[in-house]
């Protein structure tokens, strides 16, 4: 069956790219080691995992898949702004962002 060649393949390239992208919010974080915490990298990479792929994302998905407070996953948001990791989006309510 033909489309699920092409589908297979679509998954491949799209895993790929996730791949990519992710190695890329590595070496960004790699670039501000000093000032970024091992917890804090560890939150933003399941983040990462878990909303990567995703259009967009909020606080409230920061809050659900870091375990952190609301006052915290907003300051992580913030920082991942600061350093271009992630970048706001446009047309879906506001405080919502999708990574760089």
């Amino acid at each position: 069956n033909r489309s699920m060649h092409i589908s297979g393949k679509f998954d491949e390239l799209r895993k790929a790219d996730i791949e990519t992208q992710k190695a890329d919010i590595e070496s960004k974080l790699t670039n501000i080691e000093d000032g970024i915490f091992v917890k804090t990298k560890e939150h933003i990479l399941k983040l990462y995992d878990e909303c990567g792929s995703m259009e967009f994302f909020g606080r409230l998905n920061v809050e659900q898949v870091t375990g952190l407070k609301s006052t915290r996953a907003s300051e992580l948001i913030k920082m991942m702004l600061e350093y271009d990791i992630i970048k706001p989006v446009q047309g879906h309510g506001k405080g919502k962002y999708r990574f760089d």
